[in-house]
């Protein structure tokens, strides 16, 4: 497990670049970026940690773009949380490739009902959300 508890709630896209390239963490399989400045640039750095199945962006400027990317070559993830970010359906369309994904918070985002409809036909084992706050409540 890694938090940003170490380099604080100001963390940037540049600190998680420092805290991976820091050691091997090839091995990662859960990671906290809640409440700092990541935004999707991040997500260059985090496709490089192949067994991530945990990750909370919460309260960040994470949006589609590194959504995408992180759909693209994270496909162990299990649990996501982007409560509070900046995505959008175009992002969040992405998701249906997760087949892993169990666990997912899209609280105060901008989810629509059509999206959200799509990602629970295509995730059979998406068991747990978080959609309050959004159109698709």
């Amino acid at each position: 497990v890694v938090s940003t508890q170490s380099t604080g709630a100001h963390s940037t896209d540049d600190d998680v670049q420092k805290v991976l390239n820091s050691g091997p963490f090839g091995n990662l399989e859960k990671l906290s970026l809640a409440f700092t400045c990541v935004t999707s640039e991040c997500a260059l750095h985090l496709v490089k940690l192949p067994n991530l199945q945990h990750l909370n962006l919460w309260c960040t400027q994470f949006g589609d773009t590194g959504l995408c990317l992180l759909v693209e070559h994270c496909h162990q993830l299990k649990s996501l949380n982007l409560c509070e970010t900046l995505v959008t359906d175009e992002g969040l369309r992405a998701l249906t490739e997760l087949k892993s994904l169990s666990c997912l918070n899209l609280n105060s985002t901008k989810l629509s009902a059509q999206v959200f409809d799509e990602l629970l036909s295509k995730l059979p084992g998406l068991t747990s959300y978080d959609i309050r706050y959004t159109e698709a409540w």
